[in-house]
């Protein structure tokens, strides 16, 4: 027995580190945030732990830890630890090792998120830090279902406080005021798919008519009363999904200029020119108008163009349905698309599209093919914009300009996707 011990402790627990930079989630984000977790997401440190960990190996881990708080460029802020290679099983002076590292973490604010949280060692971990008094692994430490839903989470806090940091810009550009909910905790929702939002139909205009009633008048009143409230809120619907599909093509990785080219600033300066001139002075110009005249500016009628004829032809739901030949755009939210086995293929984020692949898979629009996967709601609520294969088509006629900004921003969106994503 000494002779295992020693050969188990000559070996080391810790198969790999890596910062969080170099290991990314594969939920697809925003450019901008990608951006921003380029130069912060170092704070993420992520440990791989393999073999044994036992009183002659947990020193190991808890030295590495401790050199890594220390490291200040950048500071720790995440602790991400890998357990699916471990032996189920942890003595005292391994419970232990574990419990210096939860205090470590509330000592200099930084949190540890174990995975995979239903894996043999992570159950024996967890039995193990239970019976341990007075530690609060709640209040530093997570269980996750999988590694990337641990990175998921510690990147979503980080863009969270980039920006909250950032002043005089909304926290929503970097799609943190929504976050998945992730934890195995009881109060966290669980995964669960969403009924089909009713839009307006035809019954919903006008009333029944009876020719034998003798009050005319009132059913005419009643009638154009019903008429206009229909109107009203059909008026109110077309807006709100011009709203969502502006929202969305914010928070989507296609750049506008490749949708609608910039043209030149025409600010009028020309007082400002003749006065300059005048006094041979050059003209006055603000740092604002100087890079907008550089760089130009997008032509909101190109946009509105655009956004007028998709919003009349897309319907807003709150799910991702399977099976239905359509576009996807998920506004706001997030979800998970799992195949038959229950495996996740991707994580959506907003500015997500799903059916791009099924309907540029065919050439005559993937008639025959159908969307494969099961949509799992991953956040609280989300907000779904579809658009139709058929009506794609039919815009192609009414209106072939605007199609083909949408297949660019099609076509975009797939390239973009984020390169971890299986689908």
């Amino acid at each position: 027995l000494v002779g295992v011990s020693r050969r188990l402790a000559q070996r080391s627990i810790v198969a790999r580190t890596a910062g969080g930079r170099s290991v990314r989630s594969t939920i697809e984000r925003p450019p901008r945030a990608m951006k921003v977790l380029e130069n912060s997401a170092d704070a993420i440190f992520v440990i791989d732990l393999d073999g044994y960990v036992f009183f002659g190996s947990a020193h190991e881990l808890v030295d590495l830890v401790v050199e890594r708080a220390k490291d200040k460029q950048p500071m720790l802020k995440h602790l991400v630890i890998d357990l699916s290679r471990c032996f189920p099983q942890f003595d005292v002076t391994a419970v232990a090792a574990f419990q210096k590292i939860v205090a470590l973490a509330e000592a200099r604010h930084f949190d540890v998120n174990l995975a995979p949280a239903e894996s043999e060692p992570c159950q024996a971990l967890a039995q193990g830090l239970k019976s341990c008094e007075g530690l609060a692994f709640d209040d530093r430490g997570r269980f996750f279902d999988t590694v990337d839903d641990a990175l998921e989470h510690c990147e979503d806090s980080l863009l969270a406080e980039e920006a909250f940091a950032a002043s005089g810009r909304s926290s929503a550009q970097f799609s943190t005021t929504v976050k998945s909910d992730l934890s195995g905790s009881s109060d966290a929702p669980s995964f669960r798919g969403l009924g089909r939002l009713s839009s307006l139909n035809d019954e919903d205009v006008g009333i029944v008519i009876d020719e034998d009633d003798e009050d005319v008048d009132d059913r005419e009143s009643a009638s154009s009363h019903d008429a206009f409230a229909f109107l009203e809120r059909h008026s109110a619907e077309i807006l709100r999904r011009k709203d969502l599909l502006r929202a969305w093509l914010s928070a989507s990785a296609v750049p506008l200029d490749l949708l609608f080219p910039k043209r030149p600033d025409t600010d009028d300066s020309s007082d400002d020119s003749e006065d300059a001139e005048a006094n041979k002075m050059p003209p006055r110009q603000s740092s604002k108008q100087s890079l907008a005249s550089t760089k130009g500016v997008h032509d909101e009628r190109d946009l509105d163009t655009f956004v007028d004829a998709l919003a009349d032809k897309m319907r807003i739901s709150k799910t991702i349905e399977d099976g239905v030949k359509s576009f996807a755009l998920l506004v706001h939210g997030r979800a998970r698309l799992n195949d038959d086995s229950g495996t996740c293929i991707r994580k959506l984020a907003d500015g997500s599209a799903v059916g791009v692949g099924d309907y540029y898979s065919l050439d005559d629009g993937a008639d025959d093919v159908g969307l494969h996967y099961t949509a799992i709601q991953a956040s609280r609520s989300i907000t779904v914009l579809h658009l139709a294969y058929a009506d794609l088509r039919d815009l192609e006629t009414e209106a072939p300009a605007v199609a083909i900004q949408f297949h660019k921003l099609m076509a975009r969106s797939l390239a973009q996707k984020n390169r971890n994503s299986k689908l």
